[in-house]
């Protein structure tokens, strides 16, 4: 009887450390299942996938950091679209360029005071530049321009300009311009060959820029008010259409006198 009774108990004591590592390993291998749902290597996702950057079909160490008021945009289609949706091709030798800023530089340091003038634009924002202004590069096989903050025409959110989510650009000022006259006081009409290159040099206020800042620091006064009649110089203002109309940007600078 006692030699059964030792045999049994050696039987158990051998099975015993079995049973126990099974439980073990069934415990591990939950808690692995669990930590692979919640647990990256730390390298996924960062340096292993990092982008590759690319200047003019050139790899670069990193993305262009533009310096002092400069702005990395990436050009929009000038193509304009109808009120049906209908999309007609740019006829317009001088239309300005629009586009989207990547980055933008801090701001230029004054040459006299060493002021920092903070950058006008800032990423996000959409802009329209002359069409002849900034460098053309290519990044990231992406169209883009590096223009300055003082090639800022008008500053505005979205995809395209309204009257609404647009401003002038520092000191400009938009004007909604008369026409050139087709005929003398006399009344004797005037060829159309004779005014289509004439630009309008009056027109009504009808939005502000902020101003431009001074040496010191400071945005400079602003000497007109919206629906002020003002008169500016000849070729002076450049050409802007919003929402199918046409329209006038023209420097504070510039403008002659208030009517």
């Amino acid at each position: 009887m006692r030699s059964r009774l030792a045999l049994l108990l050696g039987i158990l004591s051998l099975s015993l450390p079995c049973v126990v590592l099974s439980f073990q390993f069934a415990a591990f291998s939950t808690s692995r299942s669990t930590m692979s749902t919640s647990f990256r290597h730390p390298f996924v996702g960062s340096a292993l996938s990092a982008t590759t950057y690319k200047l003019d079909g050139n790899e670069i160490r990193g993305p262009i950091t533009p310096i002092s008021n400069f702005l990395v945009t990436r050009m929009k289609d000038t193509l304009t679209t109808t009120t049906g949706g209908i999309l007609l091709p740019d006829q317009s030798k001088t239309r300005p360029s629009e586009g989207l800023v990547l980055s933008a530089g801090p701001g230029r340091t004054h040459p006299h005071t060493g002021l920092l003038i903070p950058n006008a634009c800032k990423e996000g924002d959409s802009v329209l530049y002359g069409k002849f202004d900034g460098t053309k590069i290519n990044y990231n096989d992406e169209d883009c321009n590096l223009i300055r903050d003082d090639d800022v025409i008008m500053i505005y959110e979205g995809s395209s300009m309204s009257l609404k989510n647009s401003r002038p650009a520092k000191d400009y000022i938009l004007v909604e311009y008369n026409k050139p006259t087709t005929e003398t006081n006399t009344g004797i009409a005037i060829a159309a060959a004779a005014t289509k290159d004439l630009l309008p040099c009056s027109g009504t206020v009808i939005m502000l820029g902020e101003g431009r800042t001074t040496s010191e620091g400071k945005i400079s006064d602003c000497r007109f008010e919206v629906g002020d009649e003002v008169k500016f110089r000849d070729y002076a203002g450049q050409e802007v259409n919003v929402e199918g109309k046409e329209y006038l940007a023209v420097r504070m600078a510039d403008v002659l006198s208030v009517l």
